[in-house]
C-alpha cells in the first residue's frame, strides 16, 4: 500500500545518489586537488584541501542533524592552527585560481563525506559500491582533460607489455 523499506528505494534515485557521491568524492575532489597543486604548489594545495574536516563539522548540523560540541569545535580550531603552522601558510603570490580550486575540492570532499554518511544505509549503498563509483567518476572526469592536454601520454611506451601488466 505505499509502505517501503530502505531496500525498496527507487533504482533511479539510488543510482543518482551513487553518481553524485562518485563525482564529489572522486572527480571533483581528486581532479580539483591535482589542478590546485599544479596552480598553487603542493604545500598550499594540501593546506587548502585540508580544511575539509572543518567544513564537515560545520555542515554536520545541516546535513546530518549532528551538532559538534564545544570540545570538538575547539579541537578543530587548534588543529587548523597547527596545519597553518606546519604548512607555513603564506598566500602571498599564490594563484587565486589555484586557491579557489583547492577550496572547491575541499568543499566537494566535505559534501561527499556528509552525504555518504547520510545516504549509505538509508539508500542501501554499500561502501564498496560507493568506492567503485568514486573511482569510476574520477576516471570519467580526469580522462577528457588528459586526452586534450597530452593524448600521447595515455599510451604507455614499451608496446603491449605495460598495458598487459596493468590488466594483469
Amino acid at each position: 500500500s505505499g509502505i517501503r523499506d530502505e531496500h525498496d528505494r527507487p533504482r533511479r534515485a539510488r543510482v543518482m545518489r551513487l553518481l553524485l557521491l562518485g563525482l564529489l568524492g572522486g572527480g571533483l575532489f581528486q581532479v580539483g586537488l591535482g589542478y590546485a597543486v599544479d596552480l598553487s604548489g603542493a604545500t598550499l594545495a594540501a593546506f587548502v584541501a585540508g580544511v575539509y574536516p572543518i567544513l564537515v563539522a560545520a555542515g554536520a548540523g545541516l546535513v546530518l542533524g549532528e551538532r559538534p560540541g564545544r570540545f570538538v569545535l575547539a579541537g578543530l580550531a587548534v588543529a587548523f592552527g597547527g596545519v597553518v603552522m606546519l604548512a607555513g601558510f603564506d598566500p602571498t603570490g599564490a594563484s587565486p585560481v589555484g586557491l579557489a580550486v583547492g577550496v572547491a575540492a575541499a568543499a566537494a570532499f566535505a559534501a561527499y563525506l556528509l552525504l555518504a554518511r547520510r545516504w549509505a544505509a538509508a539508500w542501501s549503498l554499500p561502501t564498496p559500491l560507493i568506492a567503485a563509483s568514486v573511482l569510476a567518476m574520477t576516471a570519467l572526469v580526469a580522462l577528457p582533460p588528459a586526452v586534450i592536454t597530452d593524448p600521447a601520454g595515455l599510451v604507455p611506451r614499451g608496446g603491449a607489455v605495460p598495458i598487459l601488466a596493468v590488466l594483469w
